[in-house]
């Protein structure tokens, strides 16, 4: 998981109170990746073992009556992940969240994580040709469905029962990351 860049503010609803709520499981989980920002290159395969992990633990977690708007996205991106691990000859492994997660708290993860690859992969580009860069970071912008997500937090009551739910499940999305760290750790 890359850190979350977000949108320009959509006013200080549900949407800034899940941020601020899940700020401390954000930075553990951003945490998490400290050895892959301070050298990239060594720890790439590491660092793409650890996403696609922890994304095929989210998608394991859905809630099949649930809508994601990042569906589309997460499927594109283990898809990258698995062709981008089968090119390095590492073998794909996954970690399973304990409980279901809510589509929002699974879109918030997965759409959010989208930016914080932006940056990620600026600095990538001074370092690789395009042709060495790993597919998971040439996937596209989901900065629209970024906004729409935002919209629908945005709608929720920030006292709710809706809210609490996807502030924990949020949080515990957060911690699959974590996890999937232990479970690459060498």
């Amino acid at each position: 998981m890359t850190a979350i860049q977000t949108a320009p503010q959509l006013g200080g609803g549900y949407r800034h109170a899940l941020r601020l709520e899940t700020r401390e499981a954000h930075d553990r989980a951003e945490a998490v990746f400290a050895r892959f920002h301070d050298n990239p290159l060594q720890e790439m395969t590491w660092f793409l073992s650890v996403q696609r992990a922890a994304l095929i633990g989210l998608a394991e977690a859905r809630i099949p009556e649930e809508n994601r708007i990042c569906e589309v996205v997460l499927e594109d991106l283990i898809e990258r992940l698995d062709f981008d691990l089968a090119h390095a000859h590492v073998p794909a492994v996954s970690v399973t969240a304990d409980r279901p997660l809510a589509g929002l708290a699974v879109d918030y993860l997965v759409l959010g994580s989208r930016l914080g690859t932006k940056v990620v992969r600026r600095r990538l580009a001074k370092l690789l040709d395009h042709y060495e860069m790993p597919t998971y970071f040439l996937a596209p912008s989901a900065q629209d469905l970024w906004r729409r997500h935002c919209q629908q937090l945005n709608e929720i009551a920030p006292d709710g029962s809706m809210a609490r739910r996807i502030t924990d499940d949020s949080i515990h999305g957060f911690g699959l990351f974590e996890k999937a760290g232990e479970a690459m750790r060498v």
